[in-house]
């Protein structure tokens, strides 16, 4: 999941640093050149979104188990006071 997220922002600095280099009406091939960016941009936001709510359908899979359960501890914080994790 990191790895999608990172290629996105990657993505989107590209498409920042174009635009920021290009602050003029653009060319035909700069047109070209940054609608391309923008593809890539948004089919990494895709992966990364897919990628997302596998993850998430897989938790909730677990989550909605019959056998799931959550146990609680009691550890010692800060200070030695009691806190319940």
């Amino acid at each position: 999941m990191k790895a999608k997220t990172e290629e996105l922002k990657q993505a989107i600095r590209e498409t920042k640093e174009f635009r920021h280099l290009h602050p003029r009406k653009y060319s035909d091939e700069e047109q070209a050149e940054f609608n391309h960016l923008k593809e890539r941009r948004e089919e990494k936001r895709r992966e990364r979104d897919d990628t997302l709510f596998r993850e998430l359908d897989g938790v909730s899979s677990q989550i909605n188990r019959k056998d799931f359960e959550v146990s609680f501890t009691q550890e010692d914080g800060p200070g030695g006071k009691k806190s319940t994790l």
